[in-house]
């Protein structure tokens, strides 16, 4: 019998003093956190949730997330993170499949507008059973900003400060986690009380300080990035959050050096907008404190490590993960030499292979699809129980990426096996255009899909983003990238864009542009 949320009630106890979170110049140390989840525990203990119930958690990244997680979690129910950046239809979709009891959700961003607030108001009224909705301010303590409808604030008023946290079955699912959804219908994981402590196990050793760890989060932290290497290592371990609700270039460098970080983990595209504007950048503060920047969830063109290096000392660590495994699956550790050109080597208690389309492994410098095997592993998708089942052997986990180990026992992802396609007699990854073309001088970011072609089958359509100042022509691009692969993977159409649309944790949506 567990809690994950046993890890809040040790550091509360052992370090109560230490600062927690770090939001919009307001900190919070641990025992203050501690107590506010105690009093939304008992909150919600009231009105009968408990085991078996799932409540809906709508919020960026601020303080009233970490305490309503928690206090859901010490009831024994179940956190369903919805993502930010939710569109009503989706939204309402997912608060359905999960059967919501009740949903916490913030307002909005500031200035009045209350667009969150009135999009959720919108989703509950189409979900039947979900009765109980509670408002998440930026300051967790500030009263409603809707007249009538009751805020985080309301629920703890008048609750005790203590919570005995239930505990639950090893196996019971304790949060669940929408996939980004990048290339199709996002799926919702259920990750138990185990995997979440097994995750944590496993990553624990990887980027410790030993004077004490001081994280930028700016992935959200409904995302398993953020949750798990973000949220819930830091509570186990009293380390300082500094939260980035929205990311802005100029706010992070800013939180950087005023707060002293030295551990940072983001996307990919999140280096490249730093990297793209270095307003308020304190280089000298910067560099005398972070010391691990890691990164997955996309490829990370070695050169972006490389500059990011030789501006503020820190090389980009890339690695490899998903949402299913709870995390991490291979990282490039602070403690082995960097290999930007790979996800690095997989983390101890994670087993990876490479195998074909029967299961067969195959050796070093064959291609072929990553399966994995860890204590991490989800238990299965919510609402899709024969889904999981399919994708497992002996124990094993199909990816759907492909990849390939070097002598070095480092993996390279090439893409994912659902995304190729075949254009004339080439077969056509579009990780494979987009990672080359990003090496180019001229370009920030891009992104492959497949269209239709009467010649040719497929197209690869390639959307392009300039770095500023630069203003390259689809000829010239095309010419550049028919010097570094076959001419027969180049793409036939390069459209230029200002922006591509990203995930709020910065993925490429190519959904969106199909």
């Amino acid at each position: 019998m567990i809690n994950a949320a046993f890890y809040l009630d040790f550091t509360a106890r052992r370090s109560p003093g230490s600062t927690a979170v770090v939001h919009q110049g307001r900190t919070y140390d641990y025992g203050q956190i501690h107590r506010m989840a105690n009093k939304v525990a008992h909150g919600l203990a009231q009105r009968g949730y408990g085991p078996g119930d799932r409540v809906g958690l709508f919020c960026p990244n601020r303080p009233g997330f970490v305490v309503a997680y928690y206090g859901i979690l010490k009831t024994g129910a179940t956190p369903v993170l919805l993502a930010g950046s939710l569109h009503l239809p989706e939204m309402i979709t997912q608060m359905r499949t999960c059967a919501l009891r009740g949903l916490f959700a913030f307002d909005g961003y500031g200035g009045g507008d209350l667009w969150a607030l009135e999009q959720a108001l919108a989703a509950r009224a189409e979900v039947e059973g979900c009765d109980d909705l509670w408002i998440l301010p930026a300051y967790p303590l500030a009263g409603s900003p809707a007249p009538g409808l009751p805020s985080l604030a309301d629920l703890m008023t008048g609750q005790p400060d203590e919570f005995a946290t239930r505990e639950v079955e090893r196996d019971s699912t304790a949060v669940v986690i929408y996939t980004t959804g990048s290339t199709g219908a996002p799926k919702g994981s259920e990750l138990t009380h185990a995997n979440l402590m097994a995750a944590v196990m496993l990553n624990l050793p990887l980027g410790r300080m030993a004077s004490g760890t001081v994280r930028l989060l700016v992935n959200p932290l409904y995302s398993v990035m953020g949750l798990v290497s973000g949220l819930t290592i830091s509570v186990l371990c009293a380390d300082k959050m500094v939260l980035v609700e929205r990311f802005d270039p100029a706010l992070a460098w800013r939180l950087m050096a005023e707060q002293g970080v030295n551990f940072m983990a983001a996307m990919p595209v999140v280096y490249r907008w730093l990297l793209d504007d270095r307003r308020g950048a304190d280089r000298a503060a910067i560099r005398e404190h972070l010391k691990v920047c890691g990164t997955g969830g996309a490829h990370l063109p070695p050169d972006w490590s490389d500059e990011f290096e030789a501006l503020i000392g820190t090389p980009i660590r890339p690695g490899y993960g998903m949402t299913e495994a709870s995390s991490t699956i291979c990282w490039n550790c602070p403690f082995e030499a960097n290999d930007p050109t790979s996800v690095g080597r997989p983390l101890t208690g994670v087993e990876v292979r490479i195998v074909a389309d029967d299961w067969t492994p195959l050796p070093a410098g064959t291609a072929g699809e990553i399966v994995l095997r860890s204590p991490g592993l989800a238990k299965g998708y919510l609402g899709q129980p024969d889904l999981m089942p399919s994708l497992m052997h002996d124990g094993f986990f199909r990816t759907r990426d492909i990849g390939v180990f070097d002598d070095q026992g480092r993996l390279r992802i090439l893409g994912r096996k659902d995304d190729r396609f075949t254009r004339g007699d080439e077969h056509v990854y579009p990780a494979e255009i987009e990672n080359t073309l990003q090496q180019h001088p001229k370009v920030s970011l891009a992104a492959v899909v497949s269209i239709p072609d009467q010649v040719l089958g497929r197209e690869a359509k390639t959307f392009v983003v300039p770095k500023a100042g630069h203003h390259p022509s689809a000829q010239e691009l095309i010419d550049w990238l028919a010097e570094q692969m076959s001419v027969g993977k180049c793409p036939g159409i390069i459209e230029f864009r200002d922006s591509l649309p990203v995930s709020d944790s910065g993925k490429v949506m190519k959904r969106l542009l199909v």
